[in-house]
């Protein structure tokens, strides 16, 4: 298909400029283009930049831009913004310290939250430090949540460590302070630049003022991540007003049929605070649109293994999506579907990236003998001991390192430090896992790491406890000794963006489009979402449920059990009778 007038503008413009489209406007294809062109008229490939929000759209973007470019992207460079920064300046400085992983982080967060007594779930206390971390300025003690911000800043501090979000700042003042240098480009390509936060703006505006052209497309309508400081339609009119760019529109939908367009248009019409913009179908009339309601989850999940089957059935080359709202959803789904014999590739967060996971593995490692110091500080703080107990522990010398197999010794010094209180927490700890590494002998190693397991479980929140009991059960249903569960949980295996069933957690469904999209569990305890201590605006939900359903062309079922969203009265109104 050819570009349109306005998407060959873009392609052909020789300078910097803003791209907002609703979905299906072909937002990606220009950008691929783009680059494209950028090469055919003489930019060396390596001197263009694309840049992601998330690891597995990059994988999607990765496809496209081979399909177009050809193997290894035609040499085009493709990364998170965050990776972009990294990659340079670990280019220019051979010290660059290590960045802490995202498993990290939570244990840090984890000991944070105990230390404070937080009420909310580590999800909103990931929200509140990314959102601190992404400002332009410095946060300020008297705001909401900045203890549990100072906390775990301040254990970063004593470590001498950085995350993944230090990253794109530390860049920054790099680069004003001749330090480091930007980025060695011509031109940055960025997709979905709603999902910006103030500091990676920041970044983008100094590569501008020293010549690098920005092309910067996306869809305020679809910024998954305000929670973490994402800058939604500011990002365009910041990006606008502080360099004089142009903004281009595109306003034809090829993705989507107009009834599901409608659809679409009913949940997104509400949104408040948004961008002007339209988008016109350009398929004309028809498609499939239905909402389901269901008794139970059973019915719910039988009835879409059923659909699913069908529609392969009709349409053998027909790409199908299942869209839930997180990833345990994710997971779910994709068990039932196993056990249906229906495969699919599966886009959410492997369950050992989640807290209540995290600390089954780290059990698992402190009780074969091979722990490191961070994962033995968790299982103390799992067990509930506290930080300054934890803290004092390894200040006086404690080694994690093979600590049962020499008995768990303590170090000296502690009584002097620590009230007598806490001195019978660690005793009454210490003497525990020393009977369950005692038993590993005697018992058996996995009926004894269940049992610590279910121990330890019993001190979790209701959130991290779910996790816990799905990661507790998918290593216990693994084959072999513990040290080779160990070893087949870590051979983590790419998805397929390219699969013909593919289940994603909504954040993860962007820059995706299937002949069919699935979305069960649109429930009112899915859409909206509830938090404990943090401020969802209901337009934040809305987005989620609009890019959704905006990833199908031909057919949109809607299904929920229990109570639905009310989100979907929006789209019932504008159904006919018999659909819904």
């Amino acid at each position: 298909m050819q570009l349109t007038p306005e998407q060959k503008a873009i392609v052909e413009l020789d300078s910097s400029c803003t791209v907002l489209g609703a979905p299906g406007t072909g937002k990606t294809r220009v950008l691929i283009e783009k680059a494209a062109h950028l090469i055919k008229n003489g930019v060396k490939p390596e001197r263009i930049l694309v840049a992601s929000f998330t690891y597995r759209t990059m994988l999607l973007m990765r496809h496209e831009l081979e399909k177009k470019l050809g193997g290894n992207m035609g040499g085009v460079r493709l990364a998170t913004l965050r990776d972009l920064a990294l990659d340079c300046m670990q280019k220019q400085d051979e010290n660059f310290p290590d960045l802490i992983d995202n498993t990290t982080v939570r244990r840090y967060l984890r000991r944070a939250m105990r230390e404070i007594d937080f009420p909310g779930s580590l999800q909103e206390a990931e929200h509140i430090m990314r959102q601190f971390k992404g400002r332009g300025r410095k946060p300020s003690e008297g705001e909401d949540h900045f203890e549990l911000f100072r906390i775990y800043r301040d254990m970063l501090e004593k470590t001498g460590q950085i995350d993944r979000y230090d990253v794109v700042r530390k860049h920054i003042i790099g680069m004003r302070n001749d330090i480091y240098q930007p980025c060695e480009a011509d031109w940055l390509l960025v997709d979905n630049i709603q999902d910006t936060t103030q500091i990676q703006l920041l970044w983008l505006i100094d590569h501008l003022k020293v010549g690098v052209k920005v092309l910067a497309l996306g869809d305020d309508d679809q910024c998954m991540y305000p929670l973490d400081g994402a800058l939604g339609g500011s990002a365009f009119t910041d990006l606008e007003e502080l360099n004089d760019l142009p903004r281009y529109v595109l306003e034809k939908n090829f993705r989507s049929t107009a009834a599901i367009g409608q659809a679409c248009a009913a949940v997104s019409r509400k949104i408040t605070q948004r961008l002007s913009k339209k988008a016109t179908a350009a398929r004309g009339e028809g498609g499939d649109v239905r909402l389901l309601g269901m008794q139970t989850m059973e019915q719910e999940l039988s009835q879409l293994a059923e659909n699913v089957s069908q529609a392969l059935k009709r349409n053998p080359k027909g790409r199908i999506g299942i869209i839930v709202r997180h990833d345990l959803q994710a997971r779910r789904v994709e068990r039932y579907l196993r056990a249906q014999n229906i495969p699919a590739t599966n886009f959410a967060r492997s369950v050992w990236e989640t807290p209540g996971a995290i600390l089954m593995l780290d059990l698992l490692e402190v009780l074969i003998n091979r722990s490191t110091d961070d994962r033995l500080k968790n299982v103390f703080a799992g067990f509930g001991l506290s930080r300054q107990a934890i803290d004092a522990l390894f200040y006086h010398g404690l080694v994690a390192d093979t600590w049962l197999g020499r008995g768990a010794p303590l170090p000296k010094g502690l009584e002097a430090e620590l009230p007598s209180t806490t001195m019978r927490a660690i005793g009454t700890l210490q003497r525990r896992l020393q009977g369950y590494y005692k038993m590993m002998g005697e018992v058996g190693p996995k009926d004894t790491f269940k049992a610590a397991a279910f121990d330890m479980i019993q001190n979790f929140r209701d959130d991290d406890r779910t996790d816990a009991l799905h990661g507790l059960d998918e290593l216990l249903s693994l084959k072999g000794r513990l040290t080779q569960m160990l070893d087949q949980i870590r051979d983590y295996e790419t998805p397929d963006p390219t699969a013909m069933v593919l289940i994603a957690p909504v954040r993860e469904s962007r820059n995706m489009e299937f002949d069919t999209v699935f979305m069960p569990m649109v429930t009112v305890k899915s859409y909206p979402m509830p938090m404990k201590v943090l401020d969802n605006p209901d337009r934040n939900e809305r987005k989620l449920l609009f890019t959704g359903m905006s990833r199908a062309k031909n057919a949109l079922i809607v299904s929920y059990s229990g109570e639905a969203s009310p989100y979907l009265r929006d789209i019932e109104a504008v159904l006919p009778r018999h659909a819904a």
